[in-house]
């Protein structure tokens, strides 16, 4: 039985009188990646925060290896041991990747900072752990994907053991997604503890090891990713009575019969699953799903930006080729 890393206990934060979180119980596990998830303002980057030290629990224990986490600890003193990776980025454009990784913590030689020693360390670095990129690549020339990237090799080079990480895929696409679990996956087997707080559920469901739900506040679920499926972890973000609502609502029905545009069976590098829709003159449609579930790829499809590799787009009955 893996030992746990990280536990927080009974966990109330508020906020000028409003609970964030209520009575809380979280723990992470030793190499292990929990998936952290709830809807909007349910309180995981509140959580998050507490264990980095950006905010101080109003009650309640935070332990690290069993031993408990002075709330007055700063966060300097915790980043020897854990560190956080915010959804907006900390990076300077025009400062190279070794110098932003380095930031504060530079090596010196007689006094100065030594580059050489910067360059070369965290080329070993990221040769080690199979991450592609030039040290002396300037950051503002470097991909959205690549940046994240660099964001946790500046987290885990300090050799820090739990690394927490807020929307970590949020502006990345299918392939630099694909790219930086791949990553995750290797930090985990190298003995990394990680949190993960993602709307992306299927990637939850698929990269981590447990996930915790939360609701308003509250854990509504805390287990391992085998003991549950996709549509439990929706019901307790969401609550139960969303299945069971069934609400009448009248539609208007489009006065012309003939489609203006008509989508069959498309699908593309960037989003495999053939989807058919179509859209009358008067209509208004709705595109709905969470992060992750394919929404934006289908309007890249649909204005050439990631072109179709199958099926068929008609306008006013006529096949038309975007490009």
């Amino acid at each position: 039985m893996k030992e746990n890393i990280i536990e927080m206990k009974d966990i109330v934060m508020e906020f000028d009188g409003v609970r964030a979180l209520d009575n809380v119980d979280f723990k992470l596990k030793k190499g292990e990646i929990r998936g952290l998830v709830g809807k909007n303002g349910a309180g995981k980057s509140t959580l998050m925060k507490i264990i980095q030290g950006v905010y101080t629990q109003t009650s309640g224990k935070v332990f690290f290896n069993g031993v408990e986490i002075p709330p007055t600890l700063s966060i300097k003193e915790r980043e020897k041991t854990i560190s956080m990776i915010f959804q907006e980025y900390s990076l300077a454009g025009e400062m190279t990747v070794a110098q932003n990784i380095f930031l504060n913590f530079e090596p010196t030689r007689l006094g100065l900072v030594d580059d050489a020693a910067c360059v070369n360390k965290v080329k070993g670095f990221l040769d080690g752990i199979g991450i592609p990129i030039d040290p002396l690549a300037k950051v503002r020339d470097l991909s959205t994907g690549d940046m994240q990237l660099v964001e946790i090799a500046k987290a885990i080079i300090r050799s820090t053991s739990v690394i927490l990480m807020d929307e970590p895929t949020a502006a990345l696409d299918a392939e630099a997604a694909k790219k930086f679990f791949e990553i995750i996956r290797k930090l985990r087997d190298e003995g990394y503890s990680i949190v993960i707080s993602s709307h992306r559920l299927k990637d939850i469901m698929s990269v981590c090891d447990s996930i915790t739900v939360i609701r308003d506040g509250k854990v509504t679920l805390d287990k391992r990713i085998p003991e549950t499926s996709l549509k439990e972890v929706i019901s307790c973000m969401l609550g139960e009575s969303v299945f069971k609502e069934k609400r009448k609502r009248k539609t208007r029905m489009a006065a012309v019969k003939s489609p203006m545009l008509s989508v069959r069976n498309i699908s593309s590098k960037k989003r495999n699953s053939p989807i058919s829709f179509e859209v009358f003159p008067g209509e208004v449609v709705g595109l709905a799903g969470l992060k992750g579930s394919g929404r934006t790829e289908i309007f890249n499809n649909l204005f050439g930006i990631d072109p179709i590799t199958s099926g068929e787009i008609e306008m006013n009955g006529k096949k038309v080729q975007i490009i």
